[in-house]
């Protein structure tokens, strides 16, 4: 169970990576037909980054507890049931 929860976690942060890797992409172009500044433009995506990262950090441990929700409850279901005494 810990191998898949890994792997959950592990494409989660890949989505994160991805999405600041595209929108790095797109903004430093966007900001380089408008003439900012290369120093400049390089503090806007790390505000941009920083912002992703923060957004992370908050999704990914309310994710993290729907995981863990999730797994409790596999977990519960595939335990053996115990028979009902008829008293």
């Amino acid at each position: 169970m810990q191998k898949q929860r890994n792997a959950v976690e592990k494409s989660h942060q890949e989505l994160a990576d991805s999405i600041k890797s595209i929108v790095d992409q797109r903004l430093y172009g966007a900001l380089g037909e408008v003439k900012v500044d290369r120093q400049q433009a390089h503090k806007i995506l790390a505000i941009v980054n920083a912002a992703i990262d923060e957004m992370y950090g908050r999704s990914s441990k309310h994710f993290d507890k729907a995981v863990d929700a999730l797994v409790a409850a596999v977990q519960e279901d595939s335990r053996p049931k115990e028979p009902k005494s008829a008293t």
